[in-house]
């Protein structure tokens, strides 16, 4: 599992200050995605 955080300030573009993403280890494929967006100004 790898997590990301935004700096106080920032967001993702759903909103979210955090989001997270988990690689199975059956098929080696990230959910929900391999990469997180950037964060933005909020």
């Amino acid at each position: 599992t790898c997590q990301a955080t935004c700096n106080p300030g920032y967001e993702f573009p759903d909103g979210s200050r955090q989001a997270t993403s988990t690689c199975h280890d059956r098929d080696g494929r990230w959910s929900p995605k391999k990469d997180f967006d950037s964060c933005r100004r909020k």
